[in-house]
C-alpha cells in the first residue's frame, strides 16, 4: 500500500513539474523556421553561438530582435528564448550565448555580445535580415548586456575584436531591459553580490576600471538607443534603485526611456509576460523596428 502510494506520488510530482517546465517554455509559433548553434565567432569558445529565428512567411529584409539570457553571467542558456513569440509578428529573433563567468570575466561577455551584433549584420543578407533595424532586449544579466550595447556603442574598450567582422557596426536601435544592473561603482548604494564580483574578477575597490566600465550608467550620451524598462518593485536581486537610475540618467541627457514597474514582482516570474506587458514591449518595438520612417 505504502509503495504503491509512493509511486502514485512520484508520478504526481513528476507529472506537475513536467507540465510546469512546459508552462515557461515559450511555444515556437507555428511556421517559425529555426537555425540552430551559427557561430558568431568562427572556431571560437563553444558558447559563442547563437539561434536565429525566422517566421514562416517572411517579408525581408526582417527587423531583428536580440535576445540574451540572464543567469547572473554564471549560468542560463539561448535555449527557449521568450522573444521567440515575435516570429508571428513578422521578426527575425536571435537568441545568443555568451561565455560565462567559469571561463572569462568581464568584459569578455559584452565583447561576445557586440561580436554577434556584428556577426548579424555581415550576414543579414544571407538571412534576409534589415541591418539597419536590430534591436536588443535582456533580462537579468542579459540586462546589464543589452543596456551596454545600447549606451556602448562608441566605447573602444566595450568592442573587443572578435570574429571576422570587426567592420561592421554593434549599435543597436532600441533596447529592452528586464531588471538589469546598471551600477558597480558604487557598493554603498548598490551592493555588490556574489554574482557581480565573480563577473568583476573582484570587488570594485579591487577593479575600479572595470567596474566603470561594467555600468551602463557610466557610458550614458543623448545619441544613445531609447529604452524600455520592466521591473518589479520587489526585486531583492537587482533592486528597482537601478531601474530608477538608469531612468534619471537617460532622462537627463534627453533620450527616451520609459519605465514600468510592476508591483509586488520579484527578480522576474510570470508578471513580466502579461497580455499587458507583452504589448507594450510589442508597441515599443514596433515604433523602433518596423514602423514606416516619418517624412
Amino acid at each position: 500500500m505504502c509503495r504503491n502510494y509512493r509511486t502514485l506520488l512520484v508520478a504526481v510530482v513528476m507529472f506537475v513539474s513536467t507540465a510546469c517546465a512546459q508552462l515557461t517554455q515559450p511555444a515556437l509559433p507555428p511556421g517559425t523556421r529555426l537555425l540552430e548553434d551559427l557561430s558568431y565567432v568562427p572556431e571560437g569558445h563553444p558558447r559563442q553561438k547563437l539561434d536565429l529565428y525566422l517566421p514562416p512567411k517572411p517579408e525581408t529584409p526582417l527587423p531583428v530582435v536580440v535576445w540574451i539570457h540572464g543567469g547572473g553571467w554564471s549560468s542560463g542558456s539561448k535555449d527557449n528564448p521568450p522573444a521567440v513569440r515575435l516570429t508571428s509578428q513578422g521578426y527575425a529573433v536571435a537568441s545568443i550565448n555568451y561565455r560565462l563567468t567559469d571561463s572569462a570575466t568581464f568584459p569578455a561577455q559584452i565583447h561576445d555580445a557586440k561580436a554577434a551584433i556584428r556577426w548579424l549584420r555581415a550576414h543579414a543578407d544571407h538571412y534576409g535580415l534589415d541591418p539597419a533595424r536590430i534591436g536588443v532586449w535582456g533580462a537579468s544579466a542579459g540586462g546589464q548586456l543589452a543596456l551596454l550595447l545600447g549606451v556602448g556603442a562608441d566605447v573602444p574598450e566595450l568592442e573587443g575584436t572578435l570574429g571576422e567582422h570587426r567592420d561592421q557596426s554593434s549599435r543597436v536601435a532600441c533596447v529592452v531591459d528586464y531588471f538589469g544592473t546598471v551600477e558597480f561603482r558604487k557598493p554603498k548604494e548598490f551592493p555588490l553580490n556574489n554574482n557581480r564580483i565573480r563577473y568583476l574578477g573582484g570587488t570594485s575597490e579591487e577593479r575600479p576600471e572595470l567596474a566603470a566600465l561594467a555600468t551602463p550608467l557610466s557610458h550614458i550620451t543623448p545619441d544613445d538607443a531609447p529604452v524600455l524598462i520592466v521591473h518589479g518593485d520587489a526585486d531583492n536581486t537587482v533592486t528597482l534603485s537601478h531601474s530608477l537610475a538608469l531612468r534619471e540618467g537617460l532622462e537627463s541627457v534627453g533620450v527616451e526611456v520609459k519605465l514600468i514597474t510592476l508591483p509586488g514582482a520579484g527578480h522576474g516570474g510570470p508578471a513580466f509576460h502579461t497580455p499587458r506587458i507583452n504589448a507594450q514591449v510589442d508597441e515599443f518595438l514596433f515604433r523602433h523596428l518596423k514602423a514606416p520612417a516619418r517624412p
